[in-house]
């Protein structure tokens, strides 16, 4: 088979593979046929190739790969079904002499004591079963995550490390809205905040922000919901002073000034 047959395409774009085909008698060859199929992207693989009349050999029936991936601790949960069969698995597992057509249904499943879900995609499926070709379908499992908020306090505009959970997050605070939402994969986690960060005031003023807490303990299950509340206290600070001449123009050639004594 040659896939580098560039000749007439199809409407929609589809390339034309060359097939070709050679009997061969005792001596020379007989007869040749060409066939031109379309395939798109991919390739072609010829399983059998029979003339007329030919004696059909061989089981009866399709086959059938039910793959499961990754699988979850344990294996996964999924009922195979065709004709007359029926058979639960959990690990990846080809089935041959099905008849009829053949369907899945895939179950989550949970692990860890309840602190893992384990999510199918997909949760059905079913298709027909060819006798000249295999069929597969691909059953995806997921580890669920949880749901972590996180607020702040007092509200400004910044960003707040989180050692100790996957990847060490990095999260955005401001002061319209001081909380972040975060999906945790199920785990026991101590969170240990940025201890001393930079932010913008609700004032609009750079300031310096340090972490009053300790090491926050956290055991996060599948689908579930947990808030940490983060106190942090102004390290630095800074004075926005406005003067205004209520005179009526009268000191409009003085020089006012601000002296900051700091006390021993």
């Amino acid at each position: 088979m040659s896939d580098t047959y560039t000749g007439a395409g199809r409407g929609d774009g589809a390339r034309l593979s060359a097939l070709a085909f050679q009997a061969v008698g005792q001596t020379s060859a007989r007869r040749a046929f060409t066939a031109r199929i379309p395939i798109g992207g991919g390739s072609v693989l010829v399983r059998q190739v029979r003339t007329c009349n030919d004696r059909v050999d061989g089981p009866p029936g399709g086959a059938l790969t039910v793959v499961i991936l990754p699988p979850p601790p344990g294996g996964g949960d999924v009922d195979v079904m065709a004709r007359g069969f029926s058979q639960t698995i959990r690990t990846t597992t080809q089935f041959r002499r099905l008849e009829g057509s053949w369907s899945i249904t895939a179950r989550e499943v949970t692990r860890a004591s309840g602190r893992e879900i384990w999510e199918p995609n997909p949760t059905t499926a079913r298709g027909p079963l060819y006798s000249f070709a295999p069929s597969t379908v691909t059953v995806t499992y997921r580890l669920a995550p949880g749901t972590l908020i996180v607020n702040a306090s007092p509200r400004f505009d910044g960003q707040i490390e989180l050692s100790g959970l996957p990847g060490n997050p990095r999260i955005n605070m401001n002061t319209s809205n001081p909380s972040a939402q975060l999906s945790i994969p199920p785990g026991t986690y101590t969170i240990s905040p940025e201890p001393v960060v930079e932010g913008n005031s609700i004032h609009n003023c750079l300031t310096y922000y340090q972490y009053t807490g300790g090491g926050v303990p956290l055991e996060v299950h599948s689908r579930g919901v947990y808030t940490v509340d983060l106190q942090y206290r102004p390290a630095s600070g800074c004075l926005d002073i406005s003067a205004i001449d209520e005179s009526g123009g009268g000191l409009q050639h003085l020089n006012p000034r601000v002296i900051f004594r700091r006390n021993r």
